[in-house]
């Protein structure tokens, strides 16, 4: 991401100089929104997982709906780099929303130890993967069944750690 914040110009600058000057400001603001980028493809690739279709078309609506809204509204005034910047502010108040809700309460640690509530998580064998195949790309699928399995493990071990406070 450093290199296309710096080399952008020089990057661009291959395929002319005004192209390099109209489309400097547009990438890197595209290589800036990679980062709340992932926390959205992170969460898709979850939901895919877990075949939570409805989410996941909320989710994606909301990023097409808006991009386009605020596209349409910006490039009038700032041209192409209009689009960078709607880009930018969707997906990071996209990944802005998500991560307190969703992620934040797997990432935080647990303060108390004996005070567990342990959700309703399928395991790997009774779901039905093969609704993901044409769903995800193989790499995202990759990480967000690895995330699945270490998240279900780790529930795993604090309800045998519940377990054990219970019959004390």
């Amino acid at each position: 991401m450093a290199a296309l914040l710096i080399g952008a110009p020089y990057l661009l600058g291959i395929s002319g100089a005004d192209y390099a000057r109209e489309g400097t400001t547009l990438l890197r603001l595209l290589a800036l929104s990679a980062l709340p980028n992932i926390i959205c493809v992170l969460y898709l690739g979850i939901a895919r997982v877990q075949g939570r279709l409805a989410s996941i078309v909320a989710i994606e609506a909301t990023r097409c709906v808006f991009v386009l809204a605020l596209s349409y509204g910006l490039f009038g005034r700032y041209g192409i780099t209009g689009i960078g910047i709607a880009w930018l502010v969707v997906d990071g108040t996209v990944a802005a929303a998500l991560f307190p809700t969703r992620f934040w309460p797997i990432l935080r640690p647990s303060f108390k130890r004996c005070s567990l509530v342990v959700p309703n998580v399928r395991s790997a064998s009774e779901r039905n993967d093969s609704r993901t195949t044409d769903a995800a790309s193989s790499t995202t699928r990759f990480w967000a069944y690895g995330l699945l399995v270490y998240l279900e493990g780790k529930k795993r071990r604090e309800h045998e750690e519940g377990e054990r406070c219970r019959a004390l």
